[in-house]
């Protein structure tokens, strides 16, 4: 008889306060499971640009998550046929959609043992980045800056470049 009351309880409960009535932040960045929230899970016109950090409103013109074998795994207005990997941490863009800045961020930076990875942009020229990317619009540049050897070789890393207004 006790079980059946707990049970009945608990379900009253969960009728009685029903998923509207939810506590404010009753569930949290912590409690969601990774991947949890895709797409098709946000309904259509919930994420509106009022709601962006001021930073971000109406800035992207395109943007792309770019592996370090030079595949794009996700992106708005760059492709693969925009780029080129070139080699050795050189990355070459062309044809881009019309922006006015650019800017560029490694998929990580520290590691355990303090060395870090950068990731720089620049208009390609035979002074900036030798022969790689010579006469292309843009290229990346990546780098590991090894603490223990004191050395920043260029090597493929990952990375997202995002084209401004």
């Amino acid at each position: 008889m006790a079980l059946v009351a707990a049970l009945g309880g608990s379900a009253y409960a969960v009728k009685k306060i029903g998923t509207k009535q939810l506590a404010n932040k009753a569930v949290s960045t912590k409690k969601l499971k990774n991947n949890a929230v895709t797409e098709p899970k946000i309904k259509d016109e919930s994420v509106t640009e009022s709601k962006l950090a001021p930073a971000v409103r109406g800035q992207a013109v395109a943007w792309a998550n770019v592996a370090a074998n030079g595949t794009i795994t996700s992106s708005r207005g760059i492709t693969s046929a925009n780029l080129v990997q070139a080699g050795g941490g050189f990355y070459c863009f062309n044809n881009l959609p019309d922006h006015g800045t650019e800017t560029v961020t490694p998929a990580w930076t520290n590691d355990e043992f303090g060395s870090f990875a950068i990731a720089t942009i620049s208009k390609p020229s035979s002074a900036d980045i030798g022969g790689d990317c010579v006469g292309t619009e843009l290229a990346v540049v990546t780098q590991f800056f090894n603490i223990a050897t004191d050395t920043a070789p260029y090597n493929p890393r990952a990375f997202t470049i995002v084209l401004h207004k």
